[in-house]
């Protein structure tokens, strides 16, 4: 799932005028045609590269095109785990493989954030994302668990488990990072070759420079798109 929400605030008798619009890029794991998915079915803008079971994925450019162009990731059941995510009850878990238990493995899931308009005018952006792992986001000791469109532009993100929800808030995306199209990396690391999967949820918030987005409106939502592979 992924949804776009544009905000602008309109000044009243100053149409000729133009004011930043903040684009806010939600997603979430598991939600597949506008409703939670259910154990079985495919991903419909999340990809995702498998791994091997307690063994590390390099974060390589090559892995990273793998990932955004392999197989749609799966709704798995969470025999295990915490079932709910606090922060998003309607996001679910997933994996690789469905059996219909998430079948060790690590994984590199491509979250599929779509076009974005005015990135080349961004002033300001942020990260905001909520998750449980089994075994880890990222590998352990190291916060390598989330990536903005390529291996170098790592967010320094990691950690969690099954039980707990773990989230990161308004972590800073370098403007630079942003591109027309963006894609968002997951890398979930196996370790002891039981179960696998992830849950996740969060948005990616971008403010362009004053002036650079026309007026959309008086300071209420005025797009809300989502789009399916």
């Amino acid at each position: 799932m992924r949804s776009i929400i544009v905000l602008g605030v309109s000044l009243a008798g100053l149409a000729t005028h133009s004011s930043a619009a903040t684009t806010i890029i939600s997603f979430r794991s598991g939600y597949i045609g506008n409703a939670p998915g259910i154990v079985g079915q495919a991903e419909d803008n999340i990809n995702v590269l498998a791994g091997l079971p307690s063994t590390p994925l390099a974060m390589t450019a090559a892995n990273f095109a793998a990932a955004a162009s392999g197989p749609a990731a799966v709704v798995v059941q969470p025999i295990v785990w915490n079932p709910t995510l606090p922060a998003d009850p309607l996001a679910r878990w997933i994996n690789p493989v469905s059996n219909p238990y998430g079948q060790p493995m690590s994984a590199l899931y491509a979250v599929d954030l779509g076009p974005l308009v005015n990135w080349n005018t961004a002033t300001s952006a942020n990260l905001t994302i909520h998750w449980m792992a089994d075994d880890h986001l990222g590998d352990i000791s190291a916060f390598n668990g989330v990536y903005l469109n390529n291996p170098a532009n790592n967010l320094n993100i990691g950690g969690g488990n099954f039980a707990t929800q773990t989230s990161a808030i308004n972590v800073n995306v370098p403007v630079s990072w942003l591109q027309a199209n963006n894609t968002l990396y997951l890398y979930q690391a196996d370790i002891g070759s039981g179960l696998s999967g992830i849950i996740f949820s969060g948005e990616l918030c971008v403010v362009p420079a004053p002036g650079a987005a026309a007026l959309l409106g008086a300071g209420s939502l005025l797009a809300v798109r989502r789009r399916r592979r």
